[in-house]
């Protein structure tokens, strides 16, 4: 249950904040971080996707679910709910 409603869709604009994404080949927009490395080659991050839970619940996305963004596909391998209407998404590249 979310505890907290905030104008998401208003986050969610493409060209601002969000990406077009596909998510198991379904069309959907998604806030995008990706994986960081610092100056020794130490992954510090990994690739995280706010999406709306709304699209989690709607679109069924599990651990293994195929995210392709900017022609990069990804492997979602966590699934955080933030309790604000949005749910991170930490991903690894896919093979």
């Amino acid at each position: 249950m979310t505890d907290f409603i905030e104008d998401l869709p208003e986050f969610f604009i493409t060209g601002e904040f969000a990406y077009e994404i596909t998510i198991d080949g379904n069309p959907a927009k998604g806030i995008y971080t990706p994986q960081f490395e610092d100056a020794f080659g130490i992954e510090t991050r990994d690739h995280q996707l706010a999406v709306q839970e709304s699209v989690v619940l709607l679109l069924g996305v599990n651990h293994n679910s195929v995210v392709v963004i900017e022609g990069k596909t990804h492997r979602v391998r966590g699934i955080e709910p933030t309790g604000t209407g949005i749910t991170m998404l930490i991903l690894e590249n896919a093979p």
